[in-house]
């Protein structure tokens, strides 16, 4: 069977939709979270801007479970597809990137939960590579840095979707 097939067979599977649909809906809630944050303390003058949820609830908490949803989701994907993965090696490597990244970034915030716990409730703790409480070796402001990893790591995930639609749409 070609890559084609494979898709067209994928493409019916309604597990491979759902899967691209959780992961796409945490992804572009998480990224929206922090885009808010950024123009909330860059654009707005807010110091302690914790976007949209993180204003309801304590920040560090509500971003470790994003970060675990997230990466839930990105496994779902990566195990739903898999054929059309191997078919396709743009996106083997762009689905590995992002899953590697959401470990290393799941790793970060189990950090910065653990700090948060024990700097007393503390939030915008610096995690490994954040400038804020507790930052092991703190080299970027902590929005910043976190922006970036979720749009690392988003960014993939829609090239794979592009991809895995426009190969199904030819298949049909």
């Amino acid at each position: 069977m070609d890559a084609r097939g494979i898709v067209k067979d994928a493409a019916r599977d309604p597990v491979a939709r759902a899967a691209f649909g959780a992961a796409m809906v945490i992804g572009a809630l998480h990224e929206s979270e922090h885009v808010v944050q950024i123009v909330q303390r860059y654009v707005l003058g807010v110091p302690n801007g914790s976007g949209v949820l993180g204003s309801l609830a304590d920040i560090e908490p509500v971003h470790f479970a994003y970060n675990v949803s997230y990466l839930v989701g990105l496994i779902w994907v990566a195990t739903s597809i898999r054929p059309f993965v191997r078919a396709d090696g743009v996106s083997a490597l762009a689905l590995q990137f992002a899953l590697m990244l959401q470990v290393w970034h799941v790793f970060e915030h189990y950090l910065k939960l653990a700090q948060y716990v024990a700097l007393g409730f503390t939030n915008g703790t610096g995690g490994f590579f954040g400038a804020g409480p507790g930052g092991l070796v703190p080299l970027v402001a902590v929005p910043v840095l976190h922006f970036a990893y979720n749009t690392a790591v988003f960014v993939p995930l829609l090239v794979v979707f592009a991809r895995y639609a426009r190969s199904h749409g030819r298949a049909t």
